[in-house]
This record gives structure tokens, sequence and C-alpha cells, in this order.
């Protein structure tokens, strides 16, 4: 018995690089398919003392705890020509203490492309998730998950386009 091996010529993968710290990374491609996986950075926790009472207690005051929200998430094959592939990867939400505080949203992930001699074009984005700090004022409800676009023109497959999951809200009450 002879064995033979299997050799998928739809998709061929001469480089695999992943980059997990943010920035922005540029790759000169010659054409081709290519795997684009996108994360964006997932928003801050955050939590407050929920303020005091008319008499000045904050014994009884509630006091609000919320988790930041994920990333939106991409995962597409993009068939490019020759140009020049931008990836930023978006940065991880700090968290956040106290009231007043209304940073902390993790950083979008994206990918521009730029055809040799074209103008650039953003082809998907994984957007960052919120930092649980609302903002508006009211603590009380959880914030949502990092959206996610991209350009169809470019994708011949679009594996994953999910949106992330809402940040959790939990509270107690001081005594």
């Amino acid at each position: 018995m002879k064995l033979k091996a299997l050799i998928d010529k739809r998709t061929l993968y001469i480089k695999n690089t992943e980059y997990t710290t943010a920035s922005t990374y540029i790759q000169e491609i010659t054409g081709g398919k290519y795997q684009i996986r996108l994360v964006g950075g997932g928003g801050g926790s955050a939590y407050t003392d929920g303020g005091s009472d008319s008499y000045s207690d904050t014994s009884w005051a509630w006091h609000y705890g919320k988790s930041g929200s994920d990333g939106g998430t991409f995962d597409g094959l993009a068939i490019l020509p020759k140009g020049t592939l931008s990836i930023t990867v978006g940065a991880v939400g700090t968290n956040q203490a106290g009231k007043g505080v209304a940073s902390g949203n993790g950083g979008d992930s994206y990918a521009i492309f730029t055809p040799e001699n074209g103008e650039p074009v953003e082809i998907a984005r994984a957007y960052g998730g919120k930092s649980g700090y609302p903002d508006g004022s009211n603590f009380q409800t959880a914030v949502e998950g990092g959206k996610v676009t991209y350009n169809s023109d470019y994708f011949e497959v679009v594996y994953v386009a999910q949106q992330g999951m809402s940040g959790v809200l939990k509270w107690s009450i001081k005594r």
C-alpha cells in the first residue's frame, strides 16, 4: 500500500505571522490569498462607591463593579493583489476606579490594504470593547461589546465576524 500526500492548492500559506503587541505592522505582499484574523482589545473593568445618602453616609450606598466588554472578532480569507498590508493591533483597556473616569476602552484592531500604485482602503476592523465605566451617569447598565466591519469586495470567505460579549455588572450594598 502506497501513501500519498495531499496538497490543497486553493490556499497556500507561505508566511504565518502573529502580532500580539499593540502597534502597527506593515508587510509588503506579492498578491494572493491571505487569512486575516483581528481581535479588538477588551475594555478595562471599573467600579465606583455609588456615592452617599443625604446624611453623607456611604454605609447604605450601592457599590458597583463592572467588567469591560470584549472586543469584536474577525477572521476572513482575503484575495489581495500586490501591495502593502498594514495591520494595527489594538491595546487592552486599562482598569478604572471611582467616579468621573471615562477612559479605559479597548483599542480597535484593523487591516488597511494599499494596492501597488493605489490608494489605501480599510478592509476589516474589529472594534475594541468598552470600558466598564459608563459613558453617561448610569452605572447600572452593561456596556456592549466591540462591533466588526469589513469590506466584502476583498474577502472570498468570512469565517467569523462577531461582536464582542457585553460586560458583566455586579453590585453590592456596603453595610
